[in-house]
This record gives structure tokens, C-alpha cells and sequence, in this order.
């Protein structure tokens, strides 16, 4: 059984997955994942084929000194609540 950590940008199954790992995580669905699909770049963390951790980021333009700068934003994120404490720090 593998148990390292692969970080990857969620694919349709993936995103899934988060979407219903973030439910268990904060004791509710989210409405958000769902609405942002579209529009925001998902990473998650996987570990044994299942969706651990994982962090949701718009990509916006903010204006530093009337220039724009690329940057992002943290749209969500959560730990499967069991592996919370195993995660952190990474070994």
C-alpha cells in the first residue's frame, strides 16, 4: 500500500471527490465548489487513489502601481478530517 502523498490538479473524478470530502469536512455541502467549477484551479493531495486535502484558487488580476498582477485567491480548502493529524508536517 502506498501511503505518500500525490499532489495533482483535480480532474472531473477528483473534483468530485473534493466536493464530497469538503462536505464531511465542514459538516455540510458547499454550494461554492459546485458554482466555481468553471471558474477556479482545484489541487488536491492524494493518497492510496482517494482525495485527502485539497485547495480550491481563483486566478485574478489585482493592479500593483497601476500594473496588473497575476495572483490568486483561496477560494476553500479542507483535510479529510482523519487525516488531519497525519499529514502535518510532512515527513
Amino acid at each position: 500500500m502506498n501511503r505518500q502523498l500525490t499532489f495533482t490538479p483535480a480532474d472531473d473524478s477528483l473534483w468530485e471527490q473534493y466536493d464530497q470530502l469538503a462536505a464531511r469536512a465542514y459538516g455540510h455541502p458547499i454550494a461554492d465548489i459546485t458554482h466555481l467549477r468553471e471558474h477556479a484551479d482545484l489541487q488536491v493531495a492524494v493518497r492510496d487513489g482517494r482525495v485527502v486535502a485539497g485547495g480550491l484558487g481563483l486566478l485574478v488580476i489585482q493592479n500593483f502601481g497601476g500594473a496588473p498582477v497575476p495572483s490568486a485567491c483561496l477560494g476553500d480548502g479542507c483535510v479529510a478530517p482523519r487525516n488531519a493529524a497525519t499529514t502535518w508536517p510532512p515527513t
